[in-house]
């Protein structure tokens, strides 16, 4: 991936109007934000230490605390309702089963499983129970790493759900210098819109896997939109721990920071020696809304 330019933007639109976050245009993704943040707790022992050792967690989805996000019940009622699809389905499963099939035989097969199928069309209990019966996709879903951020630093909310009651921090981190970082397998902004129907993934290499779940990973329900979260995807992900020390540009203390944490990054700021910056998260003027005071160090 190279940038092509640093003058680009991402428009988006928040509760407090049309936000423009600036990105760069690179030539593999398009427009990415320049700057990504984590919003951490530093109650957790986790948390603390990715932050001390500097590493960013690529989490196993199957650990969400959204029961929907990385959902993986696939749309089987899809392969009735498109003959093309359908046949291209079991095509593929056939000559994974049977590595001697013929040619003949094939399309013998594929032709009676797709007459099946087209006459359970509408039969949304018998789909059902063919995910049901489908092959154990936790094991796949684990081999997946993810680590999710999000395109903004000021959200009250995300201060307040991902940083314990604004007593946390938030990382300012260099997308580009991130996505340098390890071996990405996708990466991108996260869609607020309505349930994916994702037809199961014709074959079991990485490729086929990783295109069937990727819209998956990048789509959330339309509650989640206050996030504008921004992720980061491994495949498969052999290490889940990635040193961001290059990547990180600044780092947030929130409103309720205690001193003693303040204190904590700021020694490790010193160790570093990566010229980051420090700021203080206060209360605005009669807004609902945060202001950031630089803080020396």
């Amino acid at each position: 991936m190279a940038i092509i330019s640093e003058n680009a933007f991402i428009k988006r639109e928040t509760i407090f109007g049309e936000r423009e976050i600036a990105a760069y245009q690179t030539d593999d993704f398009g427009n990415i934000p320049q700057i990504v943040y984590k919003y951490l707790d530093l109650s957790l022992s986790t948390h603390r230490a990715s932050v001390e050792k500097t590493y960013a967690w690529f989490a196993d989805p199957l650990n969400f605390n959204d029961p929907y996000d990385c959902t993986t019940s696939f749309a089987f009622h899809l392969l009735a309702e498109n003959e093309g699809l359908c046949r291209g389905f079991f095509e593929a499963k056939l000559k994974n089963q049977y590595s001697g099939i013929t040619a003949s035989e094939l399309e013998f097969e594929v032709n009676k499983n797709v007459q099946f199928m087209v006459s359970k069309k509408g039969d949304y209990e018998f789909f059902k129970q063919m995910d049901r019966d489908a092959p154990d996709r936790k094991k796949m879903l684990s081999e997946f790493g993810i680590f999710c951020t999000c395109m903004i630093n000021d959200n009250i909310l995300l201060w307040s759900h991902y940083s314990n009651k604004h007593t946390g921090i938030c990382l300012g981190l260099n997308a580009y210098a991130l996505l340098s970082s390890f071996e990405d397998r996708g990466s991108g902004e996260v869609k607020y819109q309505d349930f994916p129907l994702i037809p199961p993934p014709e074959d079991d290499n990485d490729q086929a896997i990783l295109d069937t779940f990727q819209p998956i990973f990048f789509n959330k329900a339309k509650f989640w939109n206050y996030e504008l979260e921004y992720r980061f995807l491994q495949y498969p992900c052999k290490k889940r721990d990635i040193s961001i020390s290059n990547a990180i540009e600044s780092i947030y203390f929130g409103i309720n920071t205690p001193y003693d944490d303040e204190k904590f990054i700021i020694d490790l700021c010193k160790v570093l020696n990566k010229g980051i910056k420090l700021f203080k998260a206060e209360p605005a003027f009669f807004k609902y809304e945060l202001e950031f005071i630089a803080v020396d160090y």
